[in-house]
Protein backbone atom coordinates (compact mmCIF):
# COMPACT_ATOMS: atom_id res chain seq x y z
CA UNK A 1 0.00 0.00 0.00
CA UNK A 2 0.62 3.12 0.04
CA UNK A 3 -0.09 6.80 2.06
CA UNK A 4 -0.51 10.38 -0.44
CA UNK A 5 -0.17 13.10 2.05
CA UNK A 6 -0.96 16.51 0.35
CA UNK A 7 -1.64 20.11 2.10
CA UNK A 8 -4.69 20.65 1.42
CA UNK A 9 -8.62 18.62 1.44
CA UNK A 10 -9.41 20.34 -2.31
CA UNK A 11 -5.81 18.21 -3.15
CA UNK A 12 -7.39 15.11 -1.18
CA UNK A 13 -10.57 15.38 -3.40
CA UNK A 14 -8.60 15.52 -6.78
CA UNK A 15 -6.01 12.74 -6.35
CA UNK A 16 -8.93 10.92 -4.97
CA UNK A 17 -10.88 12.07 -8.16
CA UNK A 18 -7.83 10.88 -10.44
CA UNK A 19 -7.40 7.54 -8.59
CA UNK A 20 -11.16 6.71 -9.00
CA UNK A 21 -10.97 7.72 -13.05
CA UNK A 22 -7.26 6.31 -13.96
CA UNK A 23 -8.62 2.69 -12.20
CA UNK A 24 -12.34 2.52 -12.79
CA UNK A 25 -13.84 -1.11 -12.03
CA UNK A 26 -10.33 -1.78 -10.84
CA UNK A 27 -11.10 -0.29 -7.50
CA UNK A 28 -12.36 -2.61 -5.19
CA UNK A 29 -12.86 -0.64 -1.95
CA UNK A 30 -13.29 2.56 -1.36
CA UNK A 31 -13.99 4.46 2.04
CA UNK A 32 -14.08 8.07 2.52
CA UNK A 33 -13.44 8.44 6.42
CA UNK A 34 -13.59 12.40 5.80
CA UNK A 35 -17.00 12.54 4.66
CA UNK A 36 -19.70 9.42 4.72
CA UNK A 37 -17.49 7.28 6.48
CA UNK A 38 -16.28 8.98 9.32
CA UNK A 39 -15.63 7.08 12.28
CA UNK A 40 -16.46 9.50 15.05
CA UNK A 41 -12.91 8.89 16.86
CA UNK A 42 -11.27 11.57 14.80
CA UNK A 43 -9.49 9.72 12.11
CA UNK A 44 -10.26 11.52 8.68
CA UNK A 45 -8.61 10.04 5.58
CA UNK A 46 -9.75 8.25 2.25
CA UNK A 47 -8.65 4.84 1.63
CA UNK A 48 -8.66 3.27 -1.67
CA UNK A 49 -8.18 -0.78 -2.43
CA UNK A 50 -7.55 -0.89 -6.26
CA UNK A 51 -6.44 -3.86 -8.23
CA UNK A 52 -2.62 -3.44 -9.50
CA UNK A 53 -1.76 -6.70 -12.18
CA UNK A 54 -3.94 -8.54 -10.35
CA UNK A 55 -2.62 -7.55 -6.94
CA UNK A 56 -4.75 -5.25 -4.19
CA UNK A 57 -2.84 -2.05 -3.30
CA UNK A 58 -4.02 -0.06 -0.55
CA UNK A 59 -4.27 3.92 -1.18
CA UNK A 60 -4.50 6.16 1.87
CA UNK A 61 -4.98 9.75 1.52
CA UNK A 62 -5.17 12.54 3.37
CA UNK A 63 -4.12 16.16 4.51
CA UNK A 64 -0.78 16.96 6.42
CA UNK A 65 -2.86 17.75 9.64
CA UNK A 66 -4.39 15.13 9.42
CA UNK A 67 -1.00 13.08 8.79
CA UNK A 68 0.59 14.65 11.71
CA UNK A 69 -2.28 14.08 14.15
CA UNK A 70 -2.64 10.78 13.13
CA UNK A 71 1.00 9.43 13.95
CA UNK A 72 0.26 11.18 17.28
CA UNK A 73 -2.44 9.28 18.29
CA UNK A 74 -1.50 6.38 16.77
CA UNK A 75 1.69 6.33 19.25
CA UNK A 76 0.05 7.46 22.47
CA UNK A 77 -3.82 6.53 21.62
CA UNK A 78 -4.75 4.00 19.44
CA UNK A 79 -1.28 1.54 20.00
CA UNK A 80 -0.43 3.58 23.04
CA UNK A 81 -1.17 3.69 26.85
CA UNK A 82 -3.89 5.52 26.69
CA UNK A 83 -6.50 3.94 24.77
CA UNK A 84 -8.11 2.99 27.53
CA UNK A 85 -8.23 6.41 28.83
CA UNK A 86 -11.64 8.69 27.92
CA UNK A 87 -10.42 12.29 28.63
CA UNK A 88 -7.07 11.28 26.28
CA UNK A 89 -9.64 10.12 23.54
CA UNK A 90 -11.96 12.45 24.03
CA UNK A 91 -9.20 14.80 23.45
CA UNK A 92 -7.80 13.30 20.40
CA UNK A 93 -11.06 13.72 18.97
CA UNK A 94 -11.62 17.17 19.86
CA UNK A 95 -7.82 18.36 18.18
CA UNK A 96 -8.59 16.40 15.19
CA UNK A 97 -12.22 18.09 15.04
CA UNK A 98 -10.49 21.82 15.31
CA UNK A 99 -7.86 20.21 12.95
CA UNK A 100 -10.79 19.49 10.35
CA UNK A 101 -11.84 23.41 11.06
CA UNK A 102 -8.98 24.30 10.11
CA UNK A 103 -8.02 21.95 6.77
CA UNK A 104 -11.77 23.73 5.37
CA UNK A 105 -10.53 27.01 6.36
CA UNK A 106 -13.20 27.27 9.45
CA UNK A 107 -10.47 28.25 12.18
CA UNK A 108 -8.06 30.10 10.59
CA UNK A 109 -4.60 30.61 12.46
CA UNK A 110 -4.07 31.15 15.24
CA UNK A 111 -6.74 28.60 16.68
CA UNK A 112 -6.30 27.48 19.71
CA UNK A 113 -6.86 23.50 20.10
CA UNK A 114 -8.71 22.32 23.01
CA UNK A 115 -7.33 22.42 26.79
CA UNK A 116 -5.26 18.93 27.36
CA UNK A 117 -5.65 16.39 29.95
CA UNK A 118 -3.82 15.71 33.25
CA UNK A 119 -2.84 12.26 32.33
CA UNK A 120 -1.44 13.73 28.84
CA UNK A 121 0.40 17.05 30.34
CA UNK A 122 1.99 14.75 33.17
CA UNK A 123 3.72 12.53 30.23
CA UNK A 124 4.31 15.21 27.96
CA UNK A 125 1.87 13.87 25.55
CA UNK A 126 -0.07 16.68 24.28
CA UNK A 127 -0.76 17.33 20.54
CA UNK A 128 1.31 20.54 19.47
CA UNK A 129 0.78 22.32 16.16
CA UNK A 130 3.11 25.00 16.34
CA UNK A 131 1.93 26.69 12.90
CA UNK A 132 -1.82 26.71 12.60
CA UNK A 133 -2.48 26.96 16.73
CA UNK A 134 -1.67 29.03 19.74
CA UNK A 135 0.03 26.58 22.15
CA UNK A 136 0.05 26.96 26.20
CA UNK A 137 3.22 27.49 27.94
CA UNK A 138 5.57 24.31 28.47
CA UNK A 139 4.03 22.66 25.62
CA UNK A 140 6.90 20.86 23.05
CA UNK A 141 6.08 19.32 19.52
CA UNK A 142 6.01 15.84 19.86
Amino acid sequence: GLRVVVPTLAEVRSVEQKILQAYGDKVIRYKNFIGNHYRGNGYRAVHLVVLEEKRPVEIQLRTQRQHRWAKWEHRLIYKGPFKEDDSACCYATEVADRLYRQDRGECPPPCPLPDCPACLEEAKGCYTDPEHAIQREGQRPD
